[in-house]
C-alpha cells in the first residue's frame, strides 16, 4: 500500500500485526533515503495509530517500491510528524530567508545592503537555530526569528525581541534614562483591563506591574515607548476587529502628550484608532488628572505590505536615540532587517 496515494484508504490498510525485522541501527539510515509520506497521511495515520495499536497492530506498511512493502515500528508516524514539521515552519522559511539573503549579497547598486547581506550570510554559518536565543526573556529557539529576515511580516516574537535589545542599548547608554521600553504584551494587557466601556478600576489593580509603569509615566514625567498591533483596536466605532498591523505609540509624561505613528499613511496625519484612545485615557485617568492631547509621531511610510514592523522599531528608535538613528527610506527597509539580525 503505498503511502504517497491521494485516495482515501482505510486507516488499517496502512497496519500490520506482524512486527517490523528491521534493526534500529539499519531503521534510521534506510529512512533517511525513503521519501516521506504526505502530510495529510501522515496525520491520518497519527490519529489512527493508537487505535490500531489497541486493535494489536504492530507495526506500518510502507510501500516505497510496489514490490517491497516495508514494516517500520509504530513509531516511524511521529517520526515522520515532527520532520515534516521542521521542514514546513523551520527549514522552508529559513531556505526562503537565504535566498532573499543570497539576492541582497549579488546586488551591485547598493552597497551597504550588499555588505550587511554578506555579514549576515556568514553569521548564519555559525549559528545553532536550535539554540535558545541568548541575553532575551524569551527563550525559544533561534529558529522561530526567522520573520526578521526577508519579505515577512513580523510577529510579536520579533517585535518583542527588537524592542527588548533597545531597551538594553538605552540602559547601557544611560542607566538613569527617562525613556520606558516595553514589549508588545503591555497594550495588549491595557485592552483587556480597559477595552470595556466602563474601566475597572479594581481589574486594574490585580496587575501591579501595569500600576508602577503608570506611575512612572503619568506621575514622575517619564516617557514610554512600545509597538502596538492594531489586531484588536479598530479604526472605526462600528468595527469588531482591527487588523493585522504594527504601530508606533510613545507616551511622554513630561509634556502630558500621545505619540502615534501609522506607516500605512507615513508623514500624512494618521487617526488613532478610537479604542486605543479610549484605553490610554483611562489609563492615564487612573494616575492623574492632566489631560494629555494627541501628537502624530514621524514615521516612514511603507510601500509594501509587510515592512509595518521595521518601520515602527525605527520610528520608535529614532524618537528616544535621534543623534544616533534617522527615520529610514521605504526601501531601507531591508537593511534595518539585516542589522538586527547582526546584533543578536
Amino acid at each position: 500500500m503505498s503511502l504517497h496515494t491521494q485516495q482515501p484508504i482505510p486507516h488499517e490498510n496502512y497496519f500490520s500485526t506482524l512486527t517490523s525485522p528491521t534493526a534500529i541501527k539499519e531503521l534510521i539510515p534506510k529512512l533517511k533515503k525513503l521519501p516521506i509520506p504526505n502530510p495529510a497521511t501522515v496525520h491520518s495515520l497519527q490519529t489512527y495509530s493508537r487505535t490500531a495499536w489497541k486493535n494489536g497492530n504492530k507495526s506500518v506498511v510502507y510501500a516505497h517500491l510496489p514490490t517491497e512493502p516495508t514494516l517500520f515500528p509504530l513509531w516511524v508516524i511521529s517520526w515522520w510528524s515532527v520532520l515534516l514539521t521542521h521542514l514546513q515552519k523551520v527549514d522552508k522559511p529559513w531556505r526562503k530567508n537565504l535566498a532573499w539573503i543570497h539576492n541582497a549579497r549579488t546586488t551591485q547598486s547598493n552597497h551597504d545592503l550588499h555588505e550587511d547581506a554578506h555579514l549576515v550570510f556568514l553569521e548564519l554559518g555559525s549559528v545553532s537555530f536550535k539554540a535558545p536565543k541568548e541575553g532575551f526573556t524569551d527563550h525559544r529557539p533561534i529558529h522561530t526569528l526567522w520573520r526578521l529576515l526577508g519579505n515577512n511580516w513580523m510577529d510579536s516574537t520579533v517585535i518583542d525581541s527588537m524592542l527588548e535589545v533597545l531597551k538594553h542599548t538605552i540602559m547601557s547608554e544611560d542607566p538613569t534614562s527617562k525613556f520606558i521600553v516595553q514589549q508588545t504584551d503591555l497594550l495588549a494587557k491595557l485592552v483587556d483591563v480597559f477595552g470595556q466601556a466602563e474601566a475597572s478600576e479594581e481589574q486594574y489593580e490585580r496587575h501591579r506591574w501595569l500600576q508602577v509603569i503608570g506611575q512612572d509615566v503619568f506621575q514622575n514625567g517619564k516617557t514610554l515607548a512600545t509597538i502596538v498591533h492594531l489586531g484588536k483596536l479598530p479604526a472605526l466605532k462600528e468595527e469588531t476587529e482591527g487588523m493585522d498591523h504594527w504601530v508606533p505609540l510613545v507616551i511622554n509624561g513630561e509634556k502630558s502628550v500621545f505619540l502615534y505613528g501609522d506607516s500605512l499613511c507615513g508623514q500624512k496625519d494618521p487617526v488613532m484608532p478610537p479604542k486605543l484612545r479610549h484605553v490610554l485615557t483611562s489609563w492615564r485617568h487612573m494616575h492623574t488628572s492632566t489631560e494629555f492631547s494627541t501628537a502624530v509621531l514621524p514615521t516612514t511610510q511603507q510601500n509594501d505590505n509587510f515592512s509595518c514592523g521595521p518601520f515602527a522599531f525605527n520610528t520608535v528608535e529614532a524618537y528616544i536615540r535621534p543623534f544616533d538613528i534617522e527615520l529610514l527610506r521605504p526601501a531601507q527597509a531591508a537593511r534595518l532587517r539585516l542589522q538586527m539580525q547582526l546584533m543578536w
